[in-house]
């Protein structure tokens, strides 16, 4: 309060000062004081315009938010720590499956090979291929996932330098080949 008084006795005023008071009850209430002083026309304290409201409400306010903003980190983490795991078992089945139908294809690649292939192994062969291409692209789409997932996270890039043959990389784009 000797703070206050020393501000309203230097001519300024006060604005939404937090001051915290005891009731008749024992219980604390924070209050914010608004004041002002008031001069007559010899520049002498005429009288002051002071407003107390109780700010205890916007605490209890404030401790929600902050609740409920820890409530909703906790929550991401959870879903983050689930996302992974739900990756790492998806990813874990498409490489069994990418290894079995490895070999298959190396069984039927080998019956063509030696001749003994069927229309039904034909068939068979075309099909495996196309299962084969599209399970890798749902690795390369989970791997981008978590690569996602964890720039979300803070995780920075690591950026690795190498030498590139220019001409190879230039045929390999000419005739449309991957260069990696």
């Amino acid at each position: 309060m000797l703070e206050i008084f020393k501000q309203l006795g230097s001519g300024n005023t006060i604005q939404d000062v937090l001051v915290r008071f005891c009731t008749k009850d024992g219980r604390i209430v924070d209050l914010l004081i608004n004041s002002s002083i008031k001069y007559d026309k010899e520049d002498r304290f005429s009288h002051t315009h002071c407003f107390i409201h109780d700010d205890t409400g916007c605490k209890v306010c404030d401790a929600c938010a902050k609740l409920l903003l820890e409530k909703t980190k906790h929550s991401i983490k959870m879903l983050d720590n689930f996302m992974g795991r739900s990756l790492h078992h998806i990813r874990t089945l498409l490489h069994v499956l990418q290894n079995t139908c490895d070999d298959v294809l190396n069984n039927v690649q080998s019956r063509v090979t030696k001749g003994l292939a069927s229309s039904d192994d034909l068939n068979s062969l075309s099909l495996v291929q196309d299962a084969t291409e599209h399970i890798s692209g749902a690795v390369q789409m989970i791997k981008d996932i978590t690569d996602l997932a964890c720039f979300d996270q803070g995780m920075e890039d690591e950026v690795k330098l190498q030498k590139v043959d220019l001409l190879a990389f230039r045929k390999a784009c000419l005739m449309g080949l991957s260069f990696y």
